[in-house]
């Protein structure tokens, strides 16, 4: 009887050995199958060729943008500052516009100085006016009109460093004067930047005809640097302008 039962159990273990060895050869996951088992534990040198397996990592289908950032951190995205409507400004043109809201003017102002010792002379101040195109009119001064036909706004106008600063056109062949007085007031005829570098062009054109120095408003000679300040001055005055005017018209 004990014989009989033991030949069973031979039996029963080999069937059962025999359909594990089935369904692990048979099986397409042999890993999948070996986990029902997590008790049966195997060596390292039967596991050495088993590479781990590992959870695939998410993929993205771009970089993070601030907004992910932002919410992955907790933080509040900032607030932008408000910009500045730069299309309602409107692009810059050769022709001025007339004052702002404000009513604000800018002058700009240069000297052309005899050197030490020297005058310049009524008759070669006549000559050199005249051929830069100056004419002598309002106030008694001599001006430049970009345009003919308004002869209300001068681009720049001329005058004498010696006061009241008018000339006397009767006599000028007995006029003597140490500097002249080149100035002009913005707005203008013109824009500001292409004014300036008319007016840049008749002072020195004088101060070459006068055998003169060209010098900025406080009788200094005119530098690179001055004028890039008075460059950016004008720039700074025409943005208020235009500030000014598009509140004005928002108002």
């Amino acid at each position: 009887m004990d014989t009989l039962r033991l030949i069973l159990l031979i039996v029963g273990a080999l069937f059962i050995g025999g359909m594990l060895i089935y369904y692990w050869a048979t099986s397409e996951n042999k890993m999948k199958f070996l986990r029902l088992f997590p008790r049966f534990k195997f060596s390292r040198a039967a596991n050495k060729d088993v590479m781990p397996v590992t959870a695939p990592l998410p993929e993205y289908d771009d970089e993070p943008d601030a907004e992910d950032i932002a919410t992955l951190s907790d933080l509040t995205l900032p607030i932008s500052e408000p910009e500045i409507d730069i299309d309602a400004l409107g692009p810059m043109s050769a022709i001025a516009e007339e004052a702002g809201a404000t009513g604000e003017t800018f002058l700009i102002a240069l000297n052309v100085m005899a050197r030490e010792g020297q005058r310049f002379h009524g008759l070669d101040i006549l000559n050199a006016t005249q051929e830069q195109g100056f004419v002598f009119g309002d106030m008694n001064l001599f001006h430049i009109y970009p345009d003919e036909a308004d002869k209300h706004r001068p681009l720049c106008s001329l005058a004498n460093t010696i006061e009241p600063g008018s000339f006397d056109i009767e006599h000028m062949a007995e006029t003597e004067t140490p500097g002249l007085l080149l100035f002009m007031q913005l707005p203008g005829p013109l824009e500001g930047k292409l004014a300036f570098e008319r007016l840049l062009q008749l002072g020195r054109a004088l101060a070459a005809r006068l055998d003169g120095v060209l010098c900025d408003e406080s009788r200094s000679v005119l530098t690179l640097q001055t004028i890039g300040h008075i460059k950016e001055k004008i720039e700074a005055f025409h943005f208020k302008q235009k500030m000014s005017s598009l509140n004005h018209h928002r108002h």
